[in-house]
């Protein structure tokens, strides 16, 4: 490996760390959101709860990744640009795509690296992850039912519910709509 190679390999590798901290901070703190609903509103067991945040932190990897290492190519080029460090290199008689070469290379390997990942971790995460909703929606029904909120999550019947007690699994004010025949009210 030569010195070039090295020293555009080490101005990506700030930049994407970075890019992945902040992109990964922004997709955990929307998740832990609905996490902290699900433990204080809705009496769900904070084990299983952290079980479910950390089995979808794999597809907020399989998302962060490819944007961190877009962002860290923009910003590493953006810099060796702006201070005309390509321009020295060309002037010396580089060319450009001997520049360019190293972060290809390493976007190649990030790209092999993450399709085994999204083939043999990612879908048995989503997997683990929707079978506990699923174990938990089934132990809990109004976990997946929202006050005020039309649900069709019942084939010919739109369901429509006031007021929910998710610790007593208690319901009022529900309206159900028969879509059989015609919208009626019943």
């Amino acid at each position: 490996m030569k010195i070039i190679d090295k020293y555009v390999i080490s101005e990506h590798i700030a930049p994407f760390f970075l890019a992945f901290a902040i992109l990964m901070f922004v997709m955990l703190m929307d998740f832990v959101i609905d996490v902290l609903d699900m433990i204080i509103e809705k009496g769900v067991q904070p084990g299983t709860v952290f079980q479910l945040f950390f089995l979808n932190i794999s597809w907020m990897v399989a998302l962060a990744v490819p944007m961190a290492t877009l962002v860290a190519s923009v910003m590493a080029f953006g810099r060796l640009s702006g201070d005309t460090e390509v321009v020295a290199m060309k002037s010396n008689g580089i060319p450009l795509w001997r520049i360019v070469y190293p972060a290809i290379v390493v976007g190649g390997i990030l790209t092999v690296a993450m399709m085994f990942f999204g083939d043999l971790v990612l879908p048995k995460a989503n997997y683990r992850a929707k079978l506990l909703t699923r174990q938990l929606v089934h132990k809990r029904p109004t976990l997946s039912i929202k006050p005020n909120v039309v649900v069709k999550d019942f084939p010919g019947f739109l369901l429509k519910v006031g007021e929910i007690n998710h610790r007593m699994s208690e319901v009022k004010n529900v309206t159900i709509y028969d879509n059989r025949d015609r919208l009626h009210r019943r």
